[in-house]
């Protein structure tokens, strides 16, 4: 484990906690098992990661950091919702309710 010095706050953002990592990013991403691409769109907000991703990140970087992270208390993350998930969830959802 890497660790570095990171200040104790309630909330730290994303952009922070990237631009004091201590580790390469093709490091973050092999222990996060995202691709460097991934990371780039996580960075940049260009595309919204799915929670599954955006907790492989954060619990690299709350080994890094040596502190919990989580989305609770990391801002500037917008989540991807998985719309056909959703769509199944809702339907299910519907049909129990339909049954009762």
């Amino acid at each position: 484990m890497v660790s570095t010095i990171l200040p104790d706050k309630e909330t730290y953002t994303l952009s922070e906690l990237f631009s004091n990592l201590p580790i390469k990013d093709s490091e973050l991403c092999k222990r996060a098992k995202i691709s460097k691409v991934t990371l780039y769109y996580l960075k940049t907000g260009k595309k919204n990661p799915y929670r599954s991703t955006v907790n492989s990140v954060l619990n690299v970087l709350s080994e890094v950091y040596g502190k919990t992270l989580n989305l609770d208390n990391v801002t500037g993350i917008t989540i991807q919702q998985r719309e056909a998930w959703n769509k199944r969830k809702k339907l299910d959802q519907e049909e129990s309710a339909a049954d009762e």
